[in-house]
């Protein structure tokens, strides 16, 4: 429970025991929680982490009604519990992507917000079946094996802010987006 969670999808409250996180924690190991109203509902993953270097997908589900909650990656279940009952509580949290709503700072910085890359998000108001899961992660093998991160997928185009009047000419900056402190070095 004392875990710092990097939120790649949440509108979790934790004082008010509602909304949902799906999130990241140290090693690339990642949780699943839903708040009921006295309680949040959590399934941990502690033992099969994200792969680096490699796209992941992840799928949770959870029924409150059977006590349903299980995780899959890349299409094979990796957790799972029967005893996760409840009726699900909305949050009055907006839903965040990439961000926590439970703030947090180290100095300036700001804590739990996840680092990575995502290309697809999915928000069901239903438990999907197991074989409509695995069909699905099934679409993005390739020889079956999950298709594998390219560098050109990912590869930031410096054209595209080529001719942007706002970005810095004169100071350390990436080809796109931010990076942090880049005067430090210097």
């Amino acid at each position: 429970g004392t875990q710092k969670v990097q939120s790649v999808v949440t509108t979790l409250d934790k004082d008010n025991n509602s909304g949902f996180q799906f999130g990241m924690y140290k090693y690339g190991n990642f949780v699943f929680q839903v708040g009921v109203g006295d309680r949040i509902i959590e399934l941990w993953n502690e033992w099969n982490a994200l792969d680096r270097y490699k796209w992941n997908h992840i799928t949770c589900v959870w029924n409150g009604e059977t006590g349903h909650m299980a995780m899959y990656k890349n299409g094979e279940i990796i957790n799972f519990r029967d005893d996760a009952f409840g009726t699900f509580k909305k949050s009055n949290n907006d839903l965040y992507i990439g961000k926590s709503h439970q703030k947090e700072y180290t100095g300036v910085f700001e804590l739990h917000m996840f680092n990575g890359g995502m290309d697809e998000l999915k928000i069901y108001n239903k438990e999907i079946s197991e074989e409509d899961l695995v069909n699905y992660h099934k679409s993005f093998y390739v020889n079956d094996k999950v298709k594998e991160l390219l560098f050109e997928e990912v590869w930031l185009d410096e054209e595209i802010v080529k001719n942007d009047k706002y970005h810095p000419l004169y100071h350390a900056t990436p080809p796109q987006h931010w990076m942090n402190e880049p005067h430090a070095l210097f």
